[in-house]
C-alpha cells in the first residue's frame, strides 16, 4: 500500500483527506507509476476506521511493491534550511509535483500564475538532476553556503566565497534561470559568473565562486527577481525581516591572491586600475608581488608616468 498519493500536485496523506475536505473519490496518483490509486477504509482492532490507499489492478502478486517503497524522505532530503524556506510559502504553493515523460520531482515552490518555481539547495546535487528539474519547470535556484568560507576583498570589490561540493561547480551550470547564493550574512550573492576560481586567502588555496559588488544583494532584492515574492506567506515575510535585523555583514580582508589561470586573468586588470588610482601616503613604500613575466615593471613604469611631479618615491618589484 503506497504510504501517500498526489492529489492536485500535493502530496496527500489519508489523514489529510479530513483535514482538507477532500472527498474519498477524488482522484489520487501514485508517484511511481502514475497510475490511479483509491482510499480504503477498513475497521481496526479498536473498532475505528483505518484508511489507506491502493491500486485497483495490483500486479500478479496482488501488490504494487515499488510502489509500496517509496519513502518521502528519500524523495525530499530535507533539514532545518530547506524547512525554514519551505515554511514560509503559502501551502499551496510549495512542494508541488512537476513532470513529463522524461523525468519528475517535487519543486520546493511554484507559482501557478506565472508558471515558475524555485528551488533551495541544500545537499550535493549533481549537473545531470538539475537538466531533468529544469525540463519540467522554469526554475530559480537558491544554494545555501551559510556555513562555507566567504569574505569580502576590498581590493576589486567582490565576495569569494567556497564552493562546498564539487559537484556544484557544474550543477550551476546547467541552470538557465537566476541562482542565488544565501550566505547567513545581510548580503546574498547573484551568481551571474558560474565559472569556479582558485585562490589563496588567508595563506590558504581555496576552490571559490567570485561574486562582484554589482551582483551583491539582499534578500528583498532576490525575492523580488524570482517567484518567492508572490509565494511568501506573511509569516514568511515577517521571518526573513526579523532574521535580516539579526544577521551581520559580511567580514572584509584587503586581497586575495590569484591562483589559477582563470584567476590571473579575472583580477589582473583589478589589481592594475587599483594601484593606479591608489593614493599612496607620503613617505610610504609599495610592493608589487606577482610571478615572473606578469608585467610588474611595466606597472611600475606606468605608475612612473601618473606620480611624474612626485619626488622621492620608493618602489618595489618583488
Amino acid at each position: 500500500m503506497p504510504k501517500f498519493a498526489l492529489y492536485n500536485n500535493k502530496i496527500t496523506y489519508p489523514s489529510d483527506i479530513y483535514k482538507q475536505n477532500i472527498a474519498f473519490d477524488a482522484e489520487f496518483l501514485c508517484y511511481n507509476c502514475n497510475d490511479l490509486l483509491l482510499l480504503r477504509q477498513s475497521r481496526g482492532k479498536t473498532e475505528n476506521y483505518v484508511e489507506h490507499f491502493y491500486h485497483p489492478n495490483p500486479c500478479r502478486n496482488g501488490t504494487h511493491i515499488e510502489c509500496e517503497n517509496i519513502h518521502i524522505d528519500k524523495i525530499r532530503k530535507m533539514g532545518d534550511w530547506h524547512s525554514m524556506f519551505s515554511q514560509s510559502l503559502l501551502a499551496n504553493a510549495c512542494e508541488i509535483f512537476r513532470f513529463n515523460k522524461k523525468s519528475k520531482h517535487f519543486v520546493d515552490g511554484y507559482d501557478a500564475k506565472n508558471d515558475l518555481g524555485i528551488e533551495f539547495q541544500n545537499s550535493p546535487i549533481q549537473a545531470e538532476d538539475v537538466v531533468n528539474r529544469e525540463n519540467t519547470t522554469q526554475i530559480d535556484w537558491i544554494f545555501n553556503v551559510e556555513k562555507q568560507y566567504k569574505k569580502y576583498i576590498d581590493i576589486g570589490n567582490y565576495i569569494a566565497i567556497e564552493i562546498p561540493f564539487n559537484c556544484w561547480q557544474y550543477a550551476v551550470k546547467e541552470c538557465n534561470n537566476n541562482v542565488f547564493l544565501y550566505t547567513g550574512y545581510k548580503e546574498w550573492c547573484w551568481l551571474t559568473d558560474r565559472n569556479s576560481y582558485f585562490l589563496e586567502i588567508d595563506g590558504t588555496r581555496k576552490h571559490v565562486w567570485i561574486v562582484f559588488k554589482d551582483d551583491i544583494v539582499n534578500y528583498k532584492e532576490v525575492f523580488e527577481n524570482t517567484c518567492m515574492e508572490n509565494i511568501l506567506s506573511e509569516n514568511g515575510k515577517k521571518l526573513f525581516a526579523d532574521l535580516y535585523e539579526k544577521q551581520e555583514n559580511i567580514e572584509h580582508m584587503n586581497i586575495a591572491y590569484a591562483r589559477c589561470r582563470e584567476s590571473m586573468y579575472l583580477l589582473d586588470n583589478l589589481h592594475r586600475h587599483h594601484i593606479q588610482v591608489y593614493k599612496f601616503p607620503k613617505n610610504s613604500i609599495t610592493a608589487i608581488k606577482s610571478v615572473a613575466g606578469s608585467g610588474k615593471t611595466t606597472t611600475l613604469l606606468e605608475l612612473a608616468k601618473i606620480h611624474k611631479k612626485k619626488t622621492n618615491s620608493l618602489l618595489g618589484v618583488q
